[in-house]
């Protein structure tokens, strides 16, 4: 056995050694790190700070605590499907040159199919598990293994999606796409192998998939993901942690907060039993329980003469202030602000939550564009063949705002646009026709100009007028060209005369006569 001496020179080498790999290396030509061994701090010493590490930690590939962490946390359904809901409100509308009709049949195979509502499903599984699939299905085209190409899709033969988490039977091919004229793939699995619940073995095409992920990782960690990303909950988890053992704790003072104490002079006796019969002491257990049933239930308390009864209380300063701090951390780990996370708004001089809500809104939009984007620039082509049989050379989408404006708001958007407008027009910049393009595209966002059709747009003339001869136009008293093809034979009046084509065009979108 070896010595308490060699014992303690074997723990002088080791801690010299551990000094050794951690000093910085002075030929480096390293600037940036700060250390003082006398006052041990910064980088290289043995102060507390420096004792903490990161270890590999990969809750991702842990299925079963995800699931129970899902079900049992309202936080983690809020991080989880929060996000989704806000950024797909609505199916993207189409920007195209088809008619309203056209429109209308592609958001019914929208609706029918349940589109908008698997695709949120594909990215909540892909943010709770790091990864999820949604498998497009066409009638009639059963074997999944072949690629997808969109010339080959038959009118009508759109059927929706089936999604599948990355844990659901379901595993990547080892086989990887090494395409160079495809770099957004290159290196993505070919095929999925899926084990469906209906008891199918299905091997899926990587053209006919839809891959929702989770946060990105490096090469290597996608790798040991198996080419996904990592769980949403990985990234809050040390906050949420800290977070539920300060709410348990709070709890617990609360039970403790008002504690009612009692003097005993035959405590000390009583507790060691020393001298004392078996029918004393219970005697006294029963003495002590009538004691506080009195208490508990408001009734008369009789103490002998050296007896004493007091409160001792706790007072909760500070708490709220950790609490909001932590709360605070978790908001910022989940990329949630605190009102849309908590349901709970910043109160005091001047708190309106503005600033915080446009931040997630602007970040929320950022990554629509970059994860959402991508997979409806493969999808919505399919539909377009499956609905018309053909793809518009000018096909073009626009998702739904993610904040909802109220009523007034919407006003007075359309109020600035309609302002805008007219003051290209009477600059003499836009003619009639494409003002009346510019109103109906407006109409998308601000609600008011929708009525504008695509006849009107055609029959409007667009030869831009100078602006002095907008100024005359409206200076003068007789009926103008665009009013008697409409009937307006009978313009209004205004302080500054009769009203412009484009002030009455506009009245009459508007509703008002």
């Amino acid at each position: 056995m070896a010595s308490t001496q060699q014992r303690l020179n074997a723990a002088k080498q080791r801690t010299a050694e551990r000094l050794r790999l951690q000093a910085p290396n002075q030929n480096a030509g390293v600037g940036d790190v700060y250390a003082n061994q006398a006052a041990n701090i910064g980088w290289g010493t043995s102060s507390a700070v420096n004792a903490g590490r990161h270890i590999p930690f990969r809750i991702s590939l842990d299925y079963q605590k995800l699931v129970f962490m899902y079900r049992g946390s309202w936080i983690i359904r809020q991080v989880v499907d929060v996000k989704p809901q806000d950024q797909l409100k609505a199916f993207p509308s189409l920007l195209c040159d088809v008619t309203p009709e056209d429109i209308g049949a592609f958001d019914k195979v929208v609706a029918e199919t349940g589109t908008l509502q698997k695709y949120i499903e594909g990215r909540k599984w892909g943010r709770l598990f790091g990864g999820a699939l949604g498998i497009i299905i066409l009638k009639g085209d059963n074997d999944l293994s072949k690629p997808l190409k969109i010339e080959d899709v038959e009118p009508g033969s759109y059927r929706g999606m089936i999604v599948v988490d990355r844990w659901s039977g379901m595993s990547p091919s080892s086989a990887l796409i090494t395409d160079l004229d495809n770099p957004t793939e290159y290196g993505l699995p070919v095929y999925y192998d899926v084990y469906t619940e209906a008891n199918q073995n299905l091997r899926v095409h990587n053209s006919r998939c839809l891959r929702f992920l989770g946060r990105d990782l490096p090469l290597f960690e996608k790798q040991i993901e198996t080419y996904w990303g990592m769980s949403e909950v990985e990234a809050i988890l040390d906050e949420l942690q800290r977070y539920d053992y300060g709410m348990a704790a709070v709890s617990d003072l609360i039970a403790r907060a008002n504690v009612l104490a009692m003097k005993e002079p035959m405590l000390a006796q009583m507790l060691s039993g020393l001298n004392l019969t078996q029918q004393q002491l219970v005697d006294y257990a029963a003495r002590m329980t009538a004691v506080s049933e009195a208490i508990s239930t408001n009734g008369i308390l009789a103490l002998g003469e050296e007896g004493e009864l007091f409160s001792n209380s706790y007072s909760f300063s500070g708490l709220s202030e950790v609490m909001k701090m932590q709360m605070t951390a978790l908001c910022g780990a989940a990329g949630y602000p605190f009102s849309r996370l908590f349901g709970d708004t910043q109160t005091g001089l001047g708190q309106s939550n503005e600033g915080d809500l446009q931040n997630y809104y602007d970040s929320a939009d950022q990554e629509r564009r970059q994860k959402d984007r991508p997979l409806m620039d493969k999808l919505i082509p399919i539909i377009c063949m499956s609905t018309w049989g053909e793809i518009p050379d000018d096909l073009d989408y626009a998702f739904a705002p993610i904040r909802t404006m109220n009523s007034k708001e919407k006003a007075e958007l359309a109020k600035s646009h309609g302002e805008s407008i007219l003051g290209y027009f009477n600059a003499g910049v836009l003619g009639r026709q494409t003002t009346l393009r510019e109103i109906k595209t407006a109409s998308a966002e601000t609600g008011l100009g929708s009525n504008v059709t695509d006849e009107m747009i055609e029959a409007a003339d667009d030869e831009v007028q100078p602006p002095m001869q907008v100024e005359e136009a409206e200076a003068r008293a007789g009926t103008e060209t665009f009013g008697e093809e409409h009937g307006d034979t009978e313009p209004e009046k205004t302080q500054g005369g009769k009203d412009s084509w484009f002030e009455r065009a506009w009245k009459r979108i508007k509703g008002e006569k």
